[in-house]
């Protein structure tokens, strides 16, 4: 039975919007002012993977009244961040517009320009994770304007990071097009243009000294993905191992972040799919939801876009009983987040 890639890429996109449409109430953990940090905020969320103290670190830096605007714009961008992260769109569109409000007016200059950039950046984030790549495009667009405006020796390593981040996620909402039928083959070609610069970024970065594998891992990733909905087969398997060597570069220097092998499997699943090898499929996307479950159980988008990976993969098979209980188990992850 074939699948078009359509119907895979949507199955895996849809996640994080309805995720967030039946999400409960945000429950607001503060952390002890003297203790509430944003580099510990930071360390939680990026050597060990806990959005939910980072969010408490970062949310409790924004509300202190007593510290510099600079700083509690910097909280509030990461926190709304988090909240992304965990699927909490609505909360993090809040945020954002609530920061937006309360700190704009109070900073200029190029810090005023930073905020904005990164405000920007974050609402096309939202945009991305609802499936929206025409809004997504036009919040970039205005990011990347204000981050371009901060002269090129005043950028910090967060505005440097953030063009970088434009590039690659411009590349995902040209994929998103394709796969949507609006001039495949043109957008196809515009998002393997922006992964291929972005990846370009990195490898400088690489030689300037200052390695980021798991960027250029993504990167390796989503170019492969673009060969597989292109059809381009001969070039698939050479990326996909490239990103898989980058992400055990990034695994061996932080083992916490085993969690990204997920995404390997997965795009190796989609793969089999589009070749017609189900049963492989089914195995990569089991894989995939193994490391998930053990590396980050609170991470419920990417638990669902496994279960919807092999659901389609075991229709696929004709095994209609697997791809039933494959969609139970994503319905009970549903409910639990509901409780």
């Amino acid at each position: 039975m074939g699948l078009s890639p359509e119907a895979i890429y949507r199955f895996e996109k849809r996640a994080p919007a309805f995720l967030d449409s039946i999400r409960p109430r945000l429950k607001i953990e503060l952390v002890d002012s003297e203790f509430a940090d944003i580099d510990r905020g930071r360390k939680y969320a990026e050597e060990l993977r806990d959005w939910n103290a980072a969010f408490s670190h970062f949310y409790t830096v924004m509300i202190d009244d007593e510290r510099p605007y600079v700083e509690r714009t910097d909280a509030a961008i990461w926190a709304s961040q988090m909240l992304i992260n965990m699927s909490r769109l609505r909360d993090a569109k809040q945020m954002l517009e609530m920061a937006s409000n309360a700190f704009d007016p109070k900073i200029s200059g190029n810090d005023s320009l930073s905020f904005r950039a990164r405000v920007n950046e974050k609402h096309a984030w939202i945009s991305d994770y609802r499936v929206k790549p025409k809004e997504e495009l036009r919040y970039f667009e205005t990011a990347e304007s204000y981050a371009l405006g901060i002269p090129e020796e005043a950028r910090d390593e967060d505005i440097k990071k953030l063009l970088s981040t434009i590039e690659h996620f411009r590349g995902r909402a040209h994929f998103v097009l394709a796969w949507s039928g609006e001039d495949k083959e043109i957008n196809l070609r515009e998002a393997l243009k922006s992964f291929e610069r972005d990846l370009g970024n990195y490898m400088r970065v690489r030689e300037a000294g200052k390695p980021d594998p798991q960027g250029e891992g993504f990167n390796h990733i989503w170019i492969a993905r673009c060969y597989i909905y292109g059809g381009n087969f001969d070039l698939t398997d050479e990326e996909i191992g490239k990103g898989l060597t980058s992400f055990k570069e990034e695994i061996e220097r932080n083992p916490l972040k085993r969690d990204l092998l997920a995404h390997y499997h997965l795009v190796r699943a989609e793969y089999f799919i589009m070749l017609g090898n189900p049963k492989l499929a089914i195995i990569e996307s089991e894989r995939a939801l193994a490391i998930r479950l053990e590396k980050k159980p609170n991470f419920p988008k990417g638990q669902i876009e496994a279960l919807a990976i092999m659901a389609l993969a075991s229709w696929q098979d004709r095994s209609l009983g697997y791809a039933f209980v494959c969609g139970r188990r994503a319905l009970q992850i549903v409910k639990n987040l509901r409780s």
